[in-house]
């Protein structure tokens, strides 16, 4: 699943598309299993507590969201490759629990502040998975320019 929303997301970067909403409320599930990519918006009520009204602007999913996005409202493809990696932790919690479920919208922005400061507060690692390398999944940078600007989608 997470490599077809790889090459999905690829595919749009080389149109210079900026998805913006990456989530896996926005892929739909078809025959065999093939995902695409969608952007339902908040269309479906079930999501409205993805999405957090920031200071009278636009309600934005902030928890799927790269920092320089939340707070300085810049999004690119490298804000969604850091919304791409919320995905894929949310298919390996089989999409049971919201991406930072232990903070409030508060705490999450907060968190975004932390990394604009880079004072090093980090995101709390979660459980370890078996045949899974935690770290690798947490060394997205947290510079812009450190991430990749599209998905490289293998296998």
């Amino acid at each position: 699943m997470s490599a077809q929303i790889s090459s999905g997301m690829k595919y749009l970067a080389s149109l210079n598309f900026v998805h913006r909403d990456l989530a896996t409320r926005n892929c739909l599930v078809g025959e065999n299993y093939t995902i695409k990519i969608a952007d339902f918006g908040m269309s479906r009520n079930l999501y409205t507590g993805d999405y957090y009204r920031i200071q009278g602007r636009a309600v934005l999913p902030i928890r799927w969201m790269a920092w320089e996005s939340i707070l300085l409202g810049k999004f690119t493809t490298g804000s969604d490759v850091w919304a791409f990696g919320v995905t894929f932790w949310e298919i390996l919690m089989l999409c049971k629990e919201q991406p930072y479920h232990l903070q409030t919208d508060e705490q999450v922005i907060e968190n975004a502040g932390e990394f604009f400061r880079e004072q090093g507060k980090q995101v709390r690692s979660g459980p370890a998975h078996k045949g899974l390398d935690w770290r690798t999944l947490t060394l997205t940078p947290h510079t812009p320019g450190g991430r990749p600007k599209a998905l490289d989608s293998r296998g």
